[in-house]
């Protein structure tokens, strides 16, 4: 088994097959007390009160449990009570993500069976005490009963919500999450006050489902939908000589058309523009020109919705490490196996500066990392190796940690470390 590490770029390998899944199965307690999830008590809205569904899992691949809940102690609306908030979490080993999924009786026959209920995903440190405290991103107003949201980015159902407080993917890194989900209306009358939620965990790499790779950048200019209300923000960047750079949206929300916009002043001062579609992110332009451009970013009614980054392309990777002299440390996780052998990720250091590179690993198996300067993505080859390192044993192969920090590792055991130069 192989982990390739390629130093300051280099692009994407083809991605084996997708890793086997395990099959779909309903609750399996034992002895089910009743709702919610079988616990027989309410899911609350602390560490102490959420319901952990950890060992309800096998973690043996893709696997979905299919669980019960109510709130039949919501009696009116309320965003901080724990009698609307329904909170679980999950301990999720390194290497994996998962996807959570909640439906209810619709029968459409009034408005607020849309708004029945509200899903949303947080980190599990603690702080989520209700869906909104520290929450990632969220999903609500669906016409079906029906609402999805997944760490690598996935969400369905619902016409409104978004990840306004994160960037999927998210590599959880084997952190623990949270998910809520909250009685928006669903104390009205005539509306269901059961629901279902279906949680799917999956292995991936660098917060993505499955053995796949993404687009990764050195980013020159970054414009996130910062603040929560904005009418007009500008910025500027500069190319030299023989570089270019992408423009590429990270967020977009349900009002992007007709409200937001994105203007291109180009060195020789002519100017690009842009109309998104709702929910539109990825690549939009690539720039060329020397000079010096600006970027501004449009939204006529003034709330704000829509974020964007200009930045150089590296390649297609499993993730992207990079530390400076503000953030020391940055990691990634990933999953390899007998089918998927290898996986790439690019580690990006500033001109003259050194980093260690550590890999942790649990299993049994060999694990190998090497490291390379360049890759030419025209012929998918690998050149320039600098290190290599042979691993015998250690601790799970198919849930790896990539981590690159400035200074000296702690020397944990069961890791291999080298240190990494920085270059242009």
């Amino acid at each position: 088994m192989i982990v390739s590490v390629c130093l300051p770029m280099l692009g994407a390998l083809d991605a084996p097959a997708e890793l086997d899944r395990a099959g779909e199965r309903s609750e399996t307690l034992a002895n089910c007390q009743g709702n919610d999830a079988c616990r027989g008590v309410d899911a609350g809205t602390t560490t102490a009160t959420y319901i952990n569904l950890t060992d309800d899992f096998s973690w043996t691949g893709e696997e979905t449990i299919s669980y019960f809940g109510d709130e039949y102690n919501a009696t009116g609306y309320s965003s901080t009570s724990a009698d609307n908030h329904d909170g679980y979490i999950l301990d999720l080993p390194v290497g994996y993500g998962f996807t959570a999924e909640v439906t209810w009786n619709h029968t459409g026959a009034s408005f607020w069976h849309n708004y029945a209920f509200m899903l949303s995903l947080s980190p599990g440190d603690g702080c989520a005490t209700s869906w909104s405290a520290c929450d990632w991103g969220y999903n609500y107003y669906s016409t079906t009963g029906y609402l999805l949201m997944g760490t690598d980015g996935e969400k369905e159902g619902g016409n409104y919500g978004g990840w306004y407080s994160a960037d999927p993917p998210i590599d959880l890194v084997g952190d623990p999450a949270v998910i809520y989900v909250w009685c928006y209306y669903c104390f009205q009358s005539g509306l269901s006050i059961d629901y279902a939620l279906n949680i799917t965990v999956w292995t991936g790499d660098g917060g993505q489902k499955g053995d796949v790779t993404s687009p990764q950048y050195n980013v020159l200019l970054d414009m996130p939908d910062e603040p929560s209300s904005w009418r007009y923000q500008s910025d500027t960047f500069e190319l030299s000589s023989g570089e270019s750079a992408d423009l590429v949206v990270t967020y977009c929300d349900v009002w992007c058309n007709p409200e937001t916009s994105i203007e291109i002043t180009k060195p020789d001062s002519t100017v690009e523009t842009f109309y998104l579609q709702d929910y539109f992110t990825g690549w939009l332009a690539t720039y060329s020109d020397a000079g010096e451009y600006t970027v501004e970013k449009i939204d006529t009614y003034g709330d704000g919705g829509m974020g964007l980054t200009i930045g150089v392309s590296l390649g297609n990777f499993s993730s992207l490490l990079t530390v400076d002299e503000f953030v020391y440390d940055d990691m990634a996780s990933g999953h390899v196996d007998s089918t998927d052998t290898s996986d790439i990720y690019a580690v990006w250091l500033p001109e003259n500066y050194k980093a260690n590179i550590t890999l942790h690993w649990d299993n049994s198996e060999d694990l190998d990392l090497q490291l390379y300067s360049d890759y030419d993505a025209a012929t998918e080859t690998l050149s320039g190796m600098f290190d290599y390192y042979v691993l015998r044993g250690g601790h799970p192969l198919q849930r790896t940690i990539l981590r690159i920090h400035l200074g000296i590792p702690d020397g944990a055991r069961r890791t291999a470390t080298m240190l990494l130069p920085g270059r242009r």
